[in-house]
């Protein structure tokens, strides 16, 4: 990747992630077309499984925790599932781009 995205390569990787878990069969797991924890876990497993890199059930939860922003209703609290605005919201605070 180069050292700054377009939003069209950041589109494309926030589908790579959406509905992985789904997509590899994981029981219960749906494609909402929104990141959901199943996602973000599967792709921590196969993060482990290619790379030996090993991310924690807490670095996960951490993850979704920081990046759902609370479009799931009035008190503010997240919707459990990270939408795209919500995705590009992390990463520009990352520099990403």
């Amino acid at each position: 990747m180069s050292e700054k995205e377009t939003p069209a390569e950041i589109e494309r990787g926030y589908h790579l992630i959406a509905g992985r878990a789904a997509r590899a069969g994981v029981e219960g797991a749906v494609d909402s077309g929104e990141i959901s924890i199943e996602d973000l876990r599967q792709v921590a497993k196969e993060m482990f499984e290619f790379y030996g890199e090993d991310i924690r059930e807490e670095h996960i939860r951490g993850l979704l925790s920081e990046a759902d922003q609370g479009d799931g209703g009035e008190d503010g609290a997240g919707d459990g599932q990270i939408s795209m605005d919500e995705f590009m919201i992390v990463l520009k605070k990352a520099g990403v781009f």
